[in-house]
């Protein structure tokens, strides 16, 4: 792991996003059709305009096409600098949080056998200037307290393991884990595609990270759960981004409980709580966590989708897969 990180160079946002752009560009020998079209498909991406069926489309656009590039290379230094700038001041805390107490869920130093390795630093920042979307970095900037996250692929079992063994706040006892739960655990490995407890991939999220986040604007605690859950999804899906699931929200857990200050502390705030709503509903109900300083202890409770909570309250994250070749 060591020598791979030491040969690693910093590329600025500018070179990265010039070489994207460079990509697009003829060079000889390239199919002219071929390359329209990827540029086409580009702008679509992004844009929603669809330039092109045939290279003479393409080209009777040309001046349009430029325009959109022009655009696309702004769009793409802008989110490369503050990603780049988040990844550098949280980077090493994300990795930090993954090998606390006595069974790390992660330790860069002494890896399990057969895990897979993290992103390194550069590659994380390569890996979201990438795939961040402006739509994303706009809810991205707008979160009260942007959090990187390193998040292993491996069982739910290991998290929980990993939560047991951190024990940083007075009197604190093992997190309870309800038996609605232990079944969303077997769902979620399941999903995930995990067998055993060896991590297989890696995620990177940027996730709303502020003790209590405030109410969405939209959000109507006045519904149910589910109705809120349709109007998120509605509103965010199309956006690329999420709530929190499991991992991102027990990994959230971790990282507040080492700096002394749990999120969503139940008693201590107004009885919060955050709806894991990228755990599906089962059986009529959701999924739920916080901190319950009386009992000390993590809960994951689950609450009815049919029922208003004004206590529930969504995290919004921007979530990106690690890809295999990395």
């Amino acid at each position: 792991m060591a020598d791979r990180r030491q040969n690693e160079q910093p590329v600025t946002p500018e070179k990265k996003a010039t070489a994207r752009l460079n990509s697009m560009k003829f060079r000889e020998g390239d199919d002219e059709r071929a390359v329209l079209l990827a540029m086409a498909e580009k702008i679509n991406a992004r844009y929603g305009v669809v330039l092109a069926q045939t290279s003479s489309t393409v080209v009777a656009d040309e001046g349009k096409t430029d325009a959109m590039l022009e655009a696309l290379i702004i769009d793409d230094v802008e989110i490369a600098k503050y990603l780049d700038g988040l990844v550098d001041a949280q980077y090493q805390g994300s990795l930090e949080t993954l090998k606390q107490g006595e069974k790390p869920l992660y330790d860069q130093e002494q890896p399990k056998e057969g895990d897979v390795q993290p992103p390194t630093l550069e590659q994380a920042k390569e890996i979201l200037a990438t795939q961040v979307t402006p739509e994303q970095l706009e809810v991205i900037k707008r979160m009260e307290k942007p959090t990187l996250q390193l998040i292993p692929v491996t069982s739910m079992a290991r998290y929980a393991e990993a939560l047991d063994g951190f024990k940083p706040m007075d009197g604190q006892k093992d997190a309870n884990v309800s038996d609605w739960h232990k079944k969303a655990f077997t769902r979620a490995d399941k999903r995930d595609g995990v067998k055993d407890n060896t991590i297989i991939g890696w995620r990177i999220a940027v996730t709303e990270g502020a003790k209590e986040p405030k109410l969405l604007e939209g959000d109507d605690v006045n519904k149910t759960l589910r109705q809120r859950n349709a109007w998120f999804n509605q509103e965010f899906g199309k956006k690329g981004v999420s709530g929190v699931d499991l991992k991102r929200i027990l990994v959230l857990m971790m990282e507040s409980l080492k700096n002394g200050e749990p999120v969503n502390d139940y008693i201590k705030h107004d009885e919060t709580w955050t709806f894991v709503n990228e755990e599906p509903e089962k059986d009529g109900y959701v999924s739920g966590a916080y901190w319950y300083g009386v009992l000390r202890q993590v809960r994951l409770d689950e609450g009815s989708a049919d029922a208003q909570y004004d206590i529930a309250g969504f995290r919004v994250s921007v979530v990106v897969d690690v890809p295999k070749s990395v």
